[in-house]
């Protein structure tokens, strides 16, 4: 073996995986299965190989190899002759097959092997019990019928042992094939058979590698032992096994018929698959276009309450400023003409106050949404307050009759505070102004516009009151 191997290629350890084309056509997945409850068992490598290539195409067994490696590490080993297909499986821990001839020589080899049966034949049984096997037990053991009952195989692999008659037997009639073929008389001098032995067989008889390749191609069975020298017969079972092969071959032709009629009709399944699916598409494409109408509807739609909602903010905008008018008129009707004096001071200390206020705008800026939902939540406790006021307003107008006498007094007092207020309204004018040039952005710019308007208001408020006065 190390003639052909390394040393490294000899101690590595490996499971030989033997199936002819033709099963592995017929039984893909089922093999696939077993490589795998095969691998789980031993944990080690897997090299699948075939031992009657010409039966069909060897891209199933790469196949098989590359899809096998997804689970563990296998390859598809190609001999290059019948001594490296030997050494393959001499050299293997234990051999998976359907193959007599690999049968054959891993008990010439002694490794635990496995058969499975191809077809119903007897030559199987009769190889084992031509070793001295007759126990049904072992034989089970070793001997299969089909792929299904090596799914769940439980892995107690025995090795063949060959007896000593058996080794008698083959040494016996070895001996007479040597002196056949040193016999230069013989008419089978320069057959091809004559050439085989002398290139393959001789050289690993003196090598003494138990007589392996003559077991692996000669077929010995218990009968056959004392026939080995008669030629003929061996060429006529050749014959009836080309026979065989070739009515194989015709079942095989018919099984790819059947295949092909079975592709065509999932062909055109596919076809039918694939109309339904273009319709489907169709389909999708029309609901595509009713999305993308409903898609430009909702625009409009949006646009619609976009432009609604600018109206409300509109009115919200009026109904601020009416609420700002009411707040004006209830401070103005609360306040007594006791007090005016001290409202214009603190107004000009307001407006002070905003002055100073408007310097810190700029840092005020990222609390200006939270500021502006506060002002609206106190709009609306102001509009609760300002009905409230109304309610207080009604009475108040009663005072202010009762009060009315004591208005007259102060008239003459506050015409003469009517000059001061005209420049008091002339300076918030100018300071307004200059607020709105200070304050850029839109809402400080509201802001002072509305602080603005509630002066002018106010200004004309007391402006009504004396014309009320008067």
């Amino acid at each position: 073996m190390d003639e052909i191997f390394t040393i490294e290629q000899l101690n590595k350890k490996y499971i030989v995986f033997e199936i002819s084309i033709k099963e592995i056509m017929n039984n893909y997945d089922m093999i696939k299965k077993i490589i795998r409850n095969i691998y789980h068992y031993y944990r080690t490598e897997i090299k699948i190989i075939s031992l009657t290539p010409w039966q069909g195409d060897l891209t199933w067994l790469d196949k098989l190899s590359e899809e096998v490696n997804d689970f563990c590490f296998c390859s598809h080993i190609k001999p290059k002759n019948l001594l490296e297909a030997t050494t393959i499986i001499g050299n293997s821990l234990i051999y998976f097959g359907n193959s007599l001839h690999g049968l054959i020589t891993a008990v010439a080899y002694k490794k635990p092997a496995v058969i499975i049966k191809p077809w119903e034949n007897h030559k199987y049984k009769g190889f084992i019990n031509a070793c001295g096997i007759n126990t049904n037990s072992i034989i089970n053991n070793i001997l299969f019928n089909s792929w299904d009952e090596l799914l769940n195989y439980d892995f107690n692999v025995e090795i063949i042992e060959i007896e000593d008659i058996v080794k008698k037997k083959i040494k016996y009639h070895w001996e007479e094939i040597i002196e056949k073929l040193n016999n230069q008389n013989n008419k089978l001098k320069y057959t091809k058979f004559n050439k085989f032995v002398e290139k393959e067989s001789f050289s690993l008889y003196k090598k003494g590698i138990n007589y392996g390749l003559l077991i692996n191609y000669l077929e010995l069975t218990s009968k056959e032992n004392n026939k080995l020298g008669k030629w003929g017969q061996d060429l006529d079972r050749e014959n009836k096994e080309k026979d065989i092969l070739l009515i194989q071959r015709q079942e095989e032709i018919e099984r790819l018929a059947e295949w092909g009629k079975r592709l065509d009709r999932e062909n055109q399944e596919k076809d039918k698959l694939i109309q339904s699916r273009q319709e489907e598409i169709e389909r999708l494409a029309e609901w595509g276009k009713t999305l993308n109408r409903e898609n430009q509807e909702k625009d409009k739609l949006i646009q619609s309450r976009q432009e609604e909602i600018e109206r409300l903010a509109k009115w919200g905008k009026s109904l601020d400023e009416e609420l700002k008018k009411k707040i004006f008129l209830i401070e103005q009707k609360d306040y007594s003409i006791k007090q005016k004096d001290f409202l214009l001071l603190k107004r000009q200390e307001e407006i002070e106050r905003l002055a100073e206020w408007g310097k810190t705008l700029d840092r005020e800026n990222r609390e200006k949404d939270l500021l502006l939902l506060k002002r609206q939540e106190e709009i609306e406790k102001l509009g609760k307050w300002g009905q409230g006021l109304d309610r207080e307003n009604q009475e108040k107008n009663i005072l202010i009759f009762k009060k009315q006498d004591e208005l007259e007094y102060q008239k003459n007092l506050i015409d003469n505070k009517d000059k001061e207020l005209v420049e008091k309204q002339e300076l918030i004018e100018k300071q307004n102004n200059e607020l709105v040039k200070i304050y850029k952005s839109k809402f400080w710019k509201v802001k002072c516009f509305l602080e603005k308007k509630r002066n002018l208001l106010f200004l004309k408020s007391e402006k009504n009151k004396k014309e009320n006065i008067d």
